[in-house]
């Protein structure tokens, strides 16, 4: 047996555990690599060791690096299920790597990769920490020149507008004996998908798809949310405007009459005695209410609040599913309109709010403006250089909108809360998410090497992982073992489920004598699913040749 595979009852040793108490109270690491030493002296079985290991890290969160946590995840791997939330706590104080700049030649999927990847989970990072980067905005400003710049393509082929959701999921949406839940979530930006994933893997419902949608310009209520509702790809487009109109007759032609129904709030899902339909579309604003106020007005930060609302969104919708007994028939997607964004007011604003405030320019937010007619078509041309001009026809929207670049803003934000209307990612990319309970157990990925040969020197390993399982796995890392190769671990953060991702190892092959070295590559592969960690190795043949082939000498070869 495997010392991690023991299982300890804390409450019958209280001797022991006090003991281990003042031994872990009397090391004081001073640097990560102390840290890394009291690390190896633990059992990993204790919960006073991972608290003790906790409060170094939360006291030096400059220690904090993704192999340190993978590290400390491997030694409780034992206790993974109830540190899941503590672990990924601690990951939260990594700083991710800042972005650097997209190029406005990408295609979509390479740039929802890089914003998903790159840009969002470091602005998220500087929004929860309150470290503001001004540099930021200029990186954002030029996804948003990207997808100005290619509207029309983006709009029509792409598949990723948010008016593409549900036509894209009209196969699952169709599927015999299973009911949908599809939570519509107002100004849920893509940041957020994490929490919602841990609460419902809390409740024993696991994410199996996480996608990037965008949402329509300007990013707001209106026009996203009825295009996302009607499946239309404009306003203008919409004929019943209610969103009970547009979810139980727009749909008609793809479903059955009976197929959709729309459910005005998270509390009236309780007052359904029968189920008749096989869709409940549910329509939340706590989450668009809650942004748009002030930290000071909820007496707490916003991600505090969100997180509270989350919770109880996720215990409605279980007591929903136990009460209707569809706990093994069920597929709870979440989706959304638009996100928002948080600009302080000491942030430079390029524009002059009080020039918006003359004739012409009919409805203000933050983030956007809709303008007469006669108004739009005589703006000076260099206000291009701080707003975005949306044509009402172009854009199949009602009125003529300026959009606010970067970080200005057409009225001030002397107050701590979240805006939208504008173009940068955090306001533009919302999640589609899927959840469902486990019924089946997990199955190791799958592991594909490209190539199988190789001479001693720098190569680049081509690798192809699968997952094999329905639902999606997070936090995969995949390490090279040999003893004769220099490589550096790749991660994935997501791979959705029956998905396949290709990922490259930069790896020095060094001469060896051990036969095994030379026959076969050692690959590791950790990831996690429905809360836990797994692990597995593979073995691949491989053939080492030399950095020079020696010519034959033989007469006889041409």
């Amino acid at each position: 047996m495997q010392l991690e595979d023991l299982k300890v009852e804390e409450s019958k040793i209280p001797e022991t555990i006090l003991q281990v108490t003042y031994f872990l109270n009397n090391q004081q690491p001073q640097n990560s690599d102390d840290l890394v030493t009291l690390l190896d002296r633990t059992s990993g079985l204790l919960s006073v060791e991972f608290e003790t290991i906790q409060k170094h890290l939360r006291d030096h969160p400059d220690w904090i690096t993704p192999e340190l946590m993978d590290q400390i995840e491997e030694k409780f791997s034992g206790l993974s299920r109830r540190l899941a939330r503590k672990i990924a706590a601690l990951r939260g104080l990594i700083r991710p790597p800042k972005p650097g700049y997209p190029e406005l030649d990408w295609d979509v999927d390479t740039m929802l990769s890089w914003a998903t990847e790159s840009y969002l989970p470091y602005q998220a990072w500087c929004n929860a920490h309150d470290q503001f980067d001004p540099d930021l905005y200029a990186v954002g400003d030029r996804f948003s020149e990207w997808l100005m710049q290619n509207w029309d393509d983006v709009h029509a082929n792409s598949k990723r507008m948010v008016f593409n959701i549900l036509p894209n999921k009209a196969v699952d949406l169709k599927r015999t004996g299973v009911t949908n839940l599809v939570l519509v979530i107002d100004n849920l930006g893509w940041a957020f998908s994490e929490m919602l994933r841990d609460l419902f893997r809390d409740k024993g419902y696991f994410l199996a798809s996480a996608e990037p949608y965008l949402a329509m310009l300007p990013s707001e209520t209106e026009i996203s949310k009825k295009c996302l509702l009607a499946g239309a790809v404009g306003y203008q487009a919409i004929d019943d405007k209610t969103y009970k109109g547009m979810i139980e007759k727009g749909w008609v032609p793809y479903f059955s009459d009976h197929a959709f129904r729309y459910i005005s709030d998270i509390g009236s899902l309780s007052a359904i005695e029968t189920i008749e339909a096989a869709t409940y579309v549910v329509n939340y604003l706590a989450v668009d209410k809650a942004l748009h106020k002030s930290a000071d007005e909820i007496g707490m930060p916003h991600r505090d609040h969100i997180h509270h609302l989350l919770e109880k969104l996720v215990e409605n919708t279980i007591l929903f599913i136990e009460k209707h007994g569809l706990q093994e028939n069920i597929r709870i997607h979440v989706v959304s309109d638009h996100g928002s964004t948080r600009i302080p007011a000491t942030v430079q604003n390029d524009l002059d709010p009080a020039f918006f405030k003359t004739n012409g320019f009919e409805a203000r937010s933050h983030r956007y403006v809709t303008v007469s007619s006669e108004r739009f078509t005589g703006l000076a041309d260099n206000l291009k250089l701080d707003c975005f001009f949306l044509p009402a026809n172009d854009f199949m929207n009602p009125d003529n909108v300026l959009c606010a670049r970067r970080s200005n803003r057409f009225l001030p934000t002397d107050k701590d809360f979240y805006i939208h209307g504008g173009l940068l990612p955090e306001e533009i990319i919302v999640p589609y998410l899927v959840f469902e309970p486990a019924t089946v157990s997990t199955q190791d990925l799958t592991v594909l090497l490209k190539k199988n040969q190789y001479r001693y020197r720098m190569e680049t390993i081509e690798l192809e992982i699968g997952n094999p399982n329905d639902s999606a796995v997070e936090q995969v890392q995949v390490s090279l073992l040999n003893g004769n190769v220099e490589s550096e671990p790749v991660r994935i953060a997501l791979l959705n489920g029956k998905k396949n991702m290709a990922v490259q190892i930069k790896a020095r092959f060094k001469v060896t004598s051990i036969l095994e070295e030379q026959n076969s590559l050692h690959i590791r592969v950790w990831f996690h699913a429905h809360g836990e960690q797994h692990t597995f190795d593979v073995q691949p043949k491989i053939i080492m040749k030399k950095m020079i082939e020696e010519k034959s000498t033989n007469v006889f070869d041409d």
